[in-house]
């Protein structure tokens, strides 16, 4: 704890900040860094708050000086474990007290300075751990204070509402999982008011089908929960191969009436890949680009029939969306929706993979075909072998489909229950055969079976502070985090503990996360400015029109006149450089004067649609992270918040 003073004097007035306020390094009037042994502080905006003094008066260090914008957040998984090296190379092994965050506080590892070698992944970040308060909403910790003997596991399971699903059997694998540990639950009063279930289904973005709808919201009620899995129509048309899983997703997380006080799982069943793209702009059903004219390896069209990414949003969006990161610790694992998924195969025979076996290299090179080609082919092929030629192309060919659309499937699943690194959630590959549904409905049920178990131990006051619990399964590490944060109110805030540390341990196993502080009056800022530039330009397409790079100058000084940060430009200096020091990804800021003066139409064209979706990412940010870090009444900005790197625009 310091003080802030108006003076860089001991006698000067002053008054107390609290720990973890965030203000800038400003020179003094003279442009020196420090006077009489005090360090001038103020606002984004270059205006002085005060002075704080470099010694308290027990002659340690009164602050942390930290020269980045980054953070090393600790991966919420006690299988994995953040270690801090100390100058000499050594673990500094950290005490019960120093583990432990506290409600109402966040633990992160401030990247102070610059790393002497950048070694990607592997590189070695100087920091200081520190464990310290973070507020929302005002008074929001006092009125959420939720009681461990409350807490509650919710599952929510994500169906595929689709034949594809229904012919492989899965779906009644899911009927028995829900009827089995449901009866678990209603047999035992424990267990009651601890575990609910909800059901939603999706399907696809096509003419008459709604892509996702909650079947069932959450419940402790066997029977209503059976009755409306009982409900879900299958329907035997969805379109094209890619599903909109991320409508179903997307639903559960927004429409489900979750608890504040729980641990919140989202199970998806399905036999589909992913629609990622919007409506008529996907690849086809192969998943490249296409041949025109060729109906084997067609471009997707944007008739009826082809389904679409109804949510807008990505894999990535939906995976932040899910996982809110503006709260304590404790107060982001229950809020936060942990996803596990099954992918589900379609019956294919036997004798249909030993077909496509023989003929896929041919296949193969018929894809490749341009329209003319392919005619003669089928000519020739039926002048030989008559219709049945037609036929075994197309059998061929719906295989071949099936199996990509697996593969691609098999990669996404895999990174959606990934959870962001944060928790590794269930991943299961089910084959279409008795057996293996049987195994992967088993080990569902031995999970879940567990995870009950758990739960009435923590809501029994049964489970320590630093216990995983018994079953320590995909389901039941978030109670970790919850029961260790809650049973460490009695620790006080720490000073921080300066040390090294990289984001993956020696295992190559990811022990943290890198993220950059961002206020929301920078991404207001920068949202404005993207308008500004989007609405300048969009009218300058024609070449000729971009003739007069001074002009050009003129007009991006004039659209990021409140972003910019006072430097002088000129016909090579880059966007971003102009706009400030936030690591944007977008490409178009990559861009200069002389850049756009030179480009063709088409490329222009180009630069102008990353701006708008860099503006779109940038309004998600905004509408998404609801509740924003207050880190002091007295900070640089308002509000803040953490962000992964790749939710940048």
């Amino acid at each position: 704890m310091t003080s802030i003073y108006d003076l860089p004097k001991p006698d000067a007035q002053n008054r107390v900040i609290e720990p973890f306020s965030v203000f800038f390094h400003l020179k003094g009037a003279d442009g020196s860094l420090e006077k009489n042994g005090y360090i001038r502080v103020g606002d984004g905006k270059g205006q002085p708050f005060g002075w704080i003094p470099r010694k308290d008066q027990k002659g340690k260090d009164s602050y942390l000086l930290w020269n980045t914008r980054f953070v090393l957040e600790p991966v919420d998984d006690p299988k994995r474990k953040f270690v801090l090296l100390g100058t000499d190379g050594k673990p500094l092994v950290e005490t019960d007290k120093e583990a432990a965050v506290p409600e109402g506080k966040r633990k992160f590892a401030l990247v102070t300075d610059v790393p002497e070698k950048e070694s990607g992944e592997d590189t070695q970040y100087p920091v200081a751990v520190y464990v310290g308060k973070v507020a929302t909403k005002a008074g929001s910790l006092e009125a959420e204070r939720n009681e461990i003997a409350d807490l509650k596991l919710e599952i929510v399971f994500v169906v595929e509402a689709l034949y594809g699903l229904k012919n492989s059997n899965a779906h009644e694998s899911v009927r028995q999982l829900l009827a089995e540990t449901t009866d678990l639950i209603s047999q035992d009063p424990d267990l009651k008011s601890a575990v609910r279930y909800g059901l939603v289904e999706f399907k696809d973005g096509i003419k008459g089908h709604t892509p996702s709808r909650v079947v069932s919201n959450l419940t402790e009620n066997k029977a209503s929960l059976m009755e409306a899995f009982s409900m879900i129509k299958f329907d035997d048309d969805g379109g094209d191969w890619p599903e909109d899983v991320l409508a179903g997703l997307n639903t559960a997380i927004d429409k489900i009436n979750w608890s504040n006080n729980s641990s919140k799982h989202i199970i998806v069943i399905s036999s589909s890949s992913l629609q990622l793209d919007g409506k008529g702009m996907g690849l086809n059903d192969l998943g490249t680009q296409g041949v025109v004219g060729n109906p084997f390896n067609g471009p997707r069209s944007s008739d009826e029939k082809a389904g679409f990414n109804s949510t807008g949003k990505s894999i990535d969006q939906i995976l932040n969306y899910a996982r809110p990161q503006s709260g304590s610790t404790v107060d982001n694992v229950r809020n936060a929706k942990y996803f596990h998924c099954i992918l589900a195969g379609k019956k294919i025979t036997d004798e249909e993979k030993a077909d496509y076996e023989a003929r896929k290299d041919g296949l193969q090179k018929i894809y490749n075909l341009d329209p003319d080609e392919f005619s003669d082919l089928l000519r020739i092929g039926i002048e030989k072998y008559g219709k049945i030629f037609i036929g075994k192309l197309k059998n061929s060919n719906i295989v071949k489909k099936e199996l990509r659309h697996r593969e691609i499937a098999a990669g996404q699943f895999a990174k959606i229950s990934k959870n962001t690194g944060v928790f590794d959630g269930v991943n299961e590959v089910m084959e279409p055969d008795p057996k293996d549904i049987e195994r992967v409905k088993n080990k569902i049920k031995t999970l879940l079976s567990g995870s009950f178990a758990d739960i009435k131990k923590v809501r029994a006051g049964q489970m320590k502070a630093g216990e995983v619990g018994a079953s320590n399964n995909q389901l039941t590490r978030s109670y970790y985090k919850i029961v260790n944060a809650a049973l460490a109110e009695k620790f006080k805030d720490l000073d921080a503990i300066p040390g090294f540390a990289s984001i993956r341990d020696d295992t190559g196993r990811e022990v943290a996360i890198k993220k950059v502080l961002v206020a929301k009056e920078e991404l207001e800022r920068l949202k404005s400015t993207f308008d500004e530039l989007y609405t300048t330009f969009k009218g300058k397409t024609a070449k000729v029109d971009r003739q007069d790079v001074g002009k050009i100058l003129e007009d991006l000084k004039q659209a990021i006149v409140s972003a910019s940060t006072g430097q002088q430009v000129n016909e090579k200096t880059k966007l971003r450089d102009m706009i400030g020091d936030l690591p944007l990804r977008t490409a178009a800021m990559d861009t200069t004067a002389a850049d756009i003066a030179l480009m063709p139409s088409d490329t222009f064209t180009d630069w102008l649609d990353k701006l708008r979706q860099a503006r779109t990412r940038v309004q998600d940010l905004l509408d998404s992270n609801k509740d924003w870090l207050a880190l002091s009444d007295q900070a640089t900005y308002d509000k803040y918040t953490f962000l992964r790197l790749n939710e940048l625009p």
